[in-house]
This record gives structure tokens, C-alpha cells and sequence, in this order.
């Protein structure tokens, strides 16, 4: 991957990145090409907010930016537009962008998609040795189709290496459980991720440990109300 700010980028992809959003003044979106970081910026950000599905195309470039500021709001904005378009050049920013900063935001924007690709690429991103983008990432995971993702955020509750990682784990853990009944194979591993974690050297790992194990209990009584009360008719 070509550096931001490097030579080669300078010469090859900069260019390139103008030309493309030179072509955006004539669909209404001129100030993606402005040679100020600072516009960019706020353009990238209002396409965003309006909702704006035609900009995804010129919004994707922008990931490519030499601004690291313009690109973490066009990861920003691919992320509220929610178009599948936008899933690849999100996975390879999260996993190629030097500037965690952009990583983070390309982590909480995949958590609004589903899918194989986007639980892998936030299930390694999660193993990695930032604390920030791999916390961002376990919360992503906890939003990206439930119950594709519960494995690996047990596993991540139990056996990471980075605390941080750990606690954001058992957080989207808990969240998980306040609104579904996993079987009763999945609460016993979360029992037992959360367990470990409740005997861990950080207090707010263990902290989150024990809501965790809260949360287990109450889905086990949900579960077994529904039992009691028998079948709905």
C-alpha cells in the first residue's frame, strides 16, 4: 500500500484522487475536490448527516485522502449511509490506514453492516496491539449480526490480551443479553469467559465481568418464565 504523504503517493495516487473529484463538481459536489483539508472535511461530514446516497461513490475516494481528518469522516458518513458499496474500501482502511484514528472510525462504521468479510476483518482488527481500534472493533462486532459474532466475542472476553479489548468484550456481551436468549450452550461460554475475566488484575475488566454474569442470570430466568408459561397461542 502506498503511504500517505509519501512520494509515490504524491506522484501516483494524488492525482489520480483529483481527477476523480474533479468529475464531482458537475454532480453538485465540488467542494469534495477543494485543495483545503478543512473543506473537505466539513463537505465529507454533511453528506453524512443529509444522507446523501449519491455521494458513497466520491466519499469512498475519500478514504483515500492525504488528510487523515477527511478520511475519518468519510468513514464517518459511509458508515451512517449504510450502503453495501462501501463494506471493501472500509475493510481495507481498517486493516491498511496508518493513522488509528481512521482505523477506529472504520471499525464503528462496519458495525452497521453484516456479513462473513465484515466479522472477520473486525474479529482480527480486534487482535491487534491498539487498544483503541481493537476495543472499536469488539463493539463493532457487537452490532454486526448478533449471533455470527457471539463467538467471537466470547472468545475475545476471555483470552484476549489487551484489557481494554477484554472489557469492551463482555460490555457488548452484556449488551447482547438484554434484548436476546442465546441457547443454553452459549450463556454456559459466556459464564465461563465472564468467570475468568472476573478474576482479572483490571477492575474494570472484572467490573464488566460481573454485569456480564448478570446479564447471563437474567436471560436464564427470561428463558425459563417463557418455559413455565407454555407455548404462545
Amino acid at each position: 500500500m502506498l503511504k500517505m504523504g509519501s512520494i509515490s503517493y504524491k506522484v501516483i495516487v494524488r492525482p489520480l484522487l483529483i481527477l476523480f473529484l474533479a468529475g464531482a463538481a458537475n454532480a453538485g459536489y465540488e467542494l469534495l475536490g477543494s485543495t483545503e483539508p478543512a473543506v473537505r472535511m466539513r463537505e465529507a461530514q454533511r453528506l453524512g448527516n443529509e444522507l446523501d446516497r449519491e455521494s458513497v461513490p466520491y466519499l469512498v475516494e475519500l478514504l483515500g485522502d492525504e488528510s487523515a481528518g477527511v478520511r475519518v469522516n468519510a468513514a464517518v458518513s459511509l458508515g451512517r449511509l449504510g450502503s453495501e458499496e462501501a463494506v471493501r474500501p472500509l475493510i481495507r482502511a481498517l486493516k491498511e490506514d496508518p493513522s488509528p484514528a481512521v482505523r477506529v472510525m472504520a471499525a464503528q462504521a462496519l458495525g452497521g453492516f453484516r456479513g462473513e468479510s465484515v466479522i472477520e476483518a473486525l474479529s482480527e482488527a480486534a487482535g491487534g496491539e491498539d487498544e483503541l481500534v481493537g476495543s472499536a472493533a469488539v463493539r463493532a462486532l457487537g452490532r454486526s449480526g448478533r449471533e455470527e459474532a457471539m463467538e467471537k466475542l466470547i472468545e475475545k472476553a476471555g483470552r484476549s490480551r489487551v484489557s481494554r479489548v477484554r472489557e469492551a468484550a463482555l460490555d457488548a456481551l452484556t449488551e447482547i443479553l438484554e434484548s436476546e436468549d442465546p441457547d443454553e450452550d452459549t450463556l454456559n461460554s459466556i459464564d465461563r469467559a465472564a468467570g475468568r475475566a472476573a478474576r482479572d488484575r483490571n477492575p474494570q475488566v472484572r467490573e464488566a465481568a460481573d454485569k456480564a454474569r448478570s446479564g447471563v442470570e437474567r436471560s436464564r430466568e427470561r428463558r425459563e418464565g417463557q418455559q413455565e408459561r407454555g407455548p404462545q397461542r
